[in-house]
């Protein structure tokens, strides 16, 4: 049981697009995230600690790749750009 189930604050954490439409993608994704964001996750809305979110999509997106950047907020691009730069050209490089 999650901290949202816990506190009565389902509210509309399973029917949101985020957890409804991850698997429509179809492309090469990566997802980038740091490990100190503030904003995911929202009680309201997420009900999950920021890593269990994005595996969770990671999960539903097929063949997505996830990076997890220490030290790194909300804003990954803005917080550690040389981390976040890398993560997006190893990825870009891994594509045909």
């Amino acid at each position: 049981m999650g901290v949202v189930d816990r506190l009565g604050w389902r509210l509309h954490a399973d029917h949101d697009f985020v957890r409804d439409k991850p698997g429509r993608v179809g492309v090469p994704t990566v997802i980038i995230f740091g490990n100190q964001d503030r904003l995911i996750p929202n009680p309201f809305m997420h009900g999950a600690p920021t890593a269990e979110i994005m595996a969770y999509g990671q999960r539903k997106i097929e063949g997505a790749k996830l990076v997890e950047l220490a030290r790194c907020g909300h804003t990954v691009q803005m917080d550690c750009p040389r981390e976040y730069n890398k993560a997006v050209v190893d990825f870009l490089d891994t594509l045909d």
